[in-house]
């Protein structure tokens, strides 16, 4: 071990950097800190490891300068309690930030009420003035991660206390407090940033939230006068809780700005002297803040999207929960203008956490309007499929077929061609030298296409590969047109013709657009100055300047022209 004096040089208030030269005083050296009332970070550099600069964040936290792959854990910002985490990643660049473990104070003081309500007695008026402390405190505009993940849990938790206790004590008073709560909550003014910290702590977050708002709904519905529904309007969402009897459930009995979806369930459902209470719910914003998963099964290969609002409905008959349906629900959504996309009537499912589509079907639809009927009651949604997505297993079969298919056909056209050279001296004709053109022509488009097919990041070369394709399989086509124009030539004629094989390659390799005319043209074209020569009853066309096909036509008993 060996003592050295370093040197300390003050870079700003609060940071001081240890100034050593190493080569001086080669060994091991320990670092420390002295003299220090607080908190200290050491950071050792080494030479030419990769750094995370000094950077502040939104919220004001200063992240200083960090060695790569390293997680720092700093104090949450003044008036937080718990720590606030980053990662500063092997390449030297800072990753998201992770405020979901920052509580604001005041939200961990409502904590601590609201666990105190949970395990003792509950009170009507205890659980009123924490739902009021809560509200003024989700509204804020500084909250983080953790106020927002926090308060999602005392939410529901609340509701379960409100619900211990309906129907008589839960007023009005209340349960608009705790819709003003899940108001902010949802509100637009969250940071998308603190919903995607939430939802990858935990995915289920959001529906949550849905399940509190049914659960108050159907507490304090028992309480309210037959058929006279009562309709709580937030910037977020619209709910009506009421109690019916030998009527039909509509939802919304009143008009609202912006709200045109709809829902209808019959009174066919239920018996005429049964005390029905139910909650409708219309989500404004809710959708933004689900998954967006696939939907239904566990081959996962339609990606789904949420395309309208959230309408929820929730029957109690008795007491019981509704869920076997006599009649199916109606629902109509107003989902705006869609071409050119797959829509489906989805429902989200709790126990999966995504949306499934069993159950559902859509009865009517155009460009902008669909209307369902579906056969139980939850959280109903139109679901939008813009294009269809191959999952990476069935990708990666595909292109090992593909891979393997192109590689065979590449091995069977060069045999063909190496056969061929081989015994050109037996094989040699019109027939032969399409047949080795078109091989040759396959084989290219297959390489192109094992070469290319996976090079759309570049727009050129994506291009160049295109049209390569287009111009060898036209190419392609117009050899096998040959080919077979030259079989049927063999067939039905009696005698040899000139040939143009020259001008029939140049016309497939060139010019596709008068290829047909032209083949039909040169190879159906009878030469007036051909010498038929007789052998023994067999009449084999000599054609001048080309050597002789081997083909042999067996006519006996020919005339002489």
């Amino acid at each position: 071990m060996y003592m050295y004096k370093s040197k300390i040089v003050r870079v700003k208030e609060g940071v001081e950097r240890v100034m050593l030269n190493s080569t001086d005083a080669p060994g091991d050296y320990m670092c420390g800190v002295t003299n220090c009332t607080e908190s200290a970070t050491l950071v050792i550099i080494k030479p030419n490891e990769k750094v995370c600069p000094e950077i502040p964040d939104s919220r004001g936290t200063l992240w200083p300068q960090t060695v790569g792959n390293t997680t720092l854990v700093l104090l949450c910002p003044e008036g937080f309690l718990g720590d606030v985490r980053r990662v500063c990643d092997v390449t030297g660049e800072w990753k998201e930030l992770n405020y979901i473990t920052c509580v604001r104070e005041e939200i961990a003081e409502i904590e601590e009420e609201v666990a105190s309500i949970a395990d003792g007695v509950v009170s009507s008026k205890k659980v009123r003035n924490v739902l009021k402390r809560l509200q003024v405190a989700t509204k804020v505009n500084d909250s983080s991660a953790g106020d927002l993940d926090k308060s999602i849990d005392l939410v529901g938790t609340l509701a379960t206390a409100l619900k211990k206790l309906a129907p008589v004590v839960v007023d009005i008073a209340t349960v608009q407090s705790f819709l003003n709560v899940v108001d902010n909550i949802l509100s637009v003014d969250t940071s998308k940033e603190d919903w995607q910290q939430v939802k990858k702590r935990n995915a289920t977050k959001a529906s949550s939230l849905m399940r509190a708002v049914t659960s108050i709904g159907l507490a304090v519905a028992a309480s309210q006068t037959v058929n006279k529904p009562l309709t709580i309007n937030r910037s977020t969402m619209v709910v009506e809780v009421a109690k019916v009897k030998d009527k039909d459930i509509t939802f919304p009995t009143e008009n609202f700005e912006g709200v045109r979806s709809s829902l209808r369930l019959s009174k066919e459902n239920y018996d005429v002297d049964e005390n029905v209470t139910y909650v409708a719910v219309y989500y404004r914003t809710m959708a933004d803040f689900l998954e967006r998963s696939n939907s239904g099964g566990d081959d996962n290969t339609t990606q789904k999207e949420i395309r309208s609002q959230i309408l929820s409905l929730a029957v109690q008959a008795d007491g019981k929960q509704l869920t076997e349906l006599n009649r199916d629900v109606t629902l109509n959504f107003y989902h705006g203008q869609v071409n050119n996309a797959e829509l489906e009537c989805g429902y989200w499912n709790f126990k999966k956490g995504s949306w499934w589509t069993d159950g559902c079907n859509i009865s009517h639809i155009n460009s902008s309007f669909s209307r369902c009927d579906c056969d139980h009651l939850t959280n109903f949604a139109i679901l939008m499929s813009p294009r269809r997505v191959v999952s990476k297993r069935n990708l990666r079969i595909l292109k090992t077929i593909s891979i393997v298919g192109c590689s065979l056909s590449i091995l069977g056209c060069l045999v063909t061609v190496l056969t061929h050279a081989c015994l050109w001296r037996s094989v040699r004709s019109t027939k032969s030298v399409i047949l080795v053109n078109l091989c040759m022509a396959l084989t290219l488009a297959y390489v192109v296409f094992l070469a290319g097919v996976e090079r759309t990041e570049n727009k050129a070369v994506c291009t160049a590969v295109a049209a390569i394709l287009h111009y060898l399989f036209l190419a392609i086509f117009c050899l096998m047109f040959a080919q077979g124009i030259d079989i049927a030539r063999q067939a039905i004629t009696v005698s040899r013709k000139t040939s143009r094989l020259e001008v029939v390659l140049a016309l497939a390799w060139g010019n596709k657009a008068l290829i047909r005319e032209s083949i039909i043209q040169f190879l159906l074209h009878h030469d007036k100055t051909r010498r038929p020569t007789r052998y023994k009853g067999f009449t084999m066309d000599v054609t001048s300047g080309v050597e002789a096909d081997s083909t042999y036509h067996a006519r006996e008993n020919l005339p002489m022209n």
